[in-house]
């Protein structure tokens, strides 16, 4: 993926709904046609998502979700979950998001990445890319390393201790982002909305001892609506009719 230094002045940082006014006229539409294309089911992750969207959120029902989440949502992802919405077709295997049940509306997320895991009260506090320490990088012992036993024992306590603490810190390395696509092998698309760099793209490449790290293209940081509106764009353009001749 190409990467530019520059960071773009997205409509978040304006932060006005009239900035995004129209910004999604049609789309909806748009990810419906392409269901009934051929070659749609080739689109990587289309299997999963099958094209279909959810309902859209209402205001009120995101009001209130935003209210008990402690958070304001960025305004491009905010305006596409109360006008296209609130989960399905997107990016690799699909828009995770929100459901709504008995008229309230609840974050869903996937199987790794459910609504017990979102702690969107935390700031995420980074703006380059970071190198996460794992449990898993932590050495095994062996008896043989150490003198006595009662060294060894007292080896083992403070490695457990690290590993308990890598373990805690692994949870609250994502604290403050919505994971909006599972891109597959346990890699991420996540959303940042609390902290110096809300309303942008990571890459969560934990699964893979990777690094978690913004998005970029050509322009700069990826803001949600060029996330999702260049996947629909791409997806348009390989299920594109042919010409007869």
């Amino acid at each position: 993926m190409p990467t530019s230094e520059r960071t773009d002045i997205s409509m978040f940082e304006v932060g006005t709904l009239k900035d995004v006014g129209g910004l999604w006229a049609g789309v909806r539409e748009r990810v419906e046609v392409l269901a009934g294309r051929r070659g749609a089911s080739k689109i990587f992750g289309a299997s999963d998502h099958g094209f279909a969207l959810a309902a859209p959120l209402a205001e009120e029902q995101l009001r209130g979700w935003e209210a008990r989440a402690g958070v304001t949502l960025p305004i491009q992802y905010r305006s596409f979950l109360t006008e296209v919405a609130a989960a399905g077709a997107g990016p690799n295997y699909g828009l995770l998001g929100f459901g709504v049940t008995d008229g309230i509306a609840h974050w869903v997320g996937d199987p790794w990445r459910g609504p017990e895991r979102l702690n969107l009260r935390t700031v995420f506090p980074h703006r380059d890319a970071f190198q996460p320490v794992l449990p898993d990088s932590v050495p095994e012992l062996e008896a043989g390393q150490f003198d006595t036993p009662a060294a060894h024992a007292e080896a083992e306590r403070q490695r457990a201790e690290l590993v308990q603490t890598l373990q805690e810190r692994e949870e609250t390395d994502t604290h403050g982002t919505i994971p909006l696509a599972h891109q597959g092998c346990g890699y991420y698309d996540l959303l940042v909305v609390n902290g110096p760099d809300a309303g942008h793209i990571w890459f969560d490449g934990r699964a893979a001892d990777g690094p978690i790290s913004p998005q970029t293209d050509d322009d700069g940081r990826i803001t949600f609506d060029r996330w999702y509106l260049t996947w629909l764009a791409r997806a348009e353009e390989q299920c594109a009719p042919h010409a007869t001749p």
